[in-house]
């Protein structure tokens, strides 16, 4: 099954698969993403990083709109998306001044070198990402 993914969250399965649970869950924590390690965004963060254990799991990735992370994103929730409403406590997904072309999803397609709406394998893309 082929699996949406916003392309900067590669920076995000980067970092979740080469760090321990909990520096991730406290990470998360510290920067106000959660209050505990039982939610459904700790869910989401699990399943990017059992994702991107599977070489042969194929990911399509986004430019813009919402991927299983946003979706889960406590202040995607709550109304304050950080795609309309950069916040300096968040991981934003675009930078401050909130253009297109400070789109973090543009900006990891021509850091690595990909194709916004391609299909890619977790093989190729840790290839690419160097992870």
């Amino acid at each position: 099954m082929i699996l949406d993914l916003r392309t900067h969250h590669l920076d995000s399965a980067k970092y979740v698969t080469k760090t321990d649970f909990s520096e991730v869950a406290n990470y998360l924590k510290w920067r106000k993403y959660t209050t505990n390690f039982r939610n459904p965004f700790i869910d989401a963060i699990l399943k990017l990083k059992r994702l991107f254990k599977n070489p042969a799991q194929e990911i399509r990735l986004q430019v813009g709109g919402l991927d299983f992370l946003c979706v889960a994103c406590p202040p995607t929730k709550k109304g304050n998306c950080n795609l309309s409403n950069p916040k300096p406590n968040a991981l934003p997904a675009f930078t401050p001044g909130n253009s297109i072309g400070a789109c973090k999803d543009l900006l990891a397609i021509k850091k690595y070198d990909l194709i916004a709406g391609e299909v890619y394998t977790v093989r190729e893309l840790r290839q690419t990402a160097g992870f």
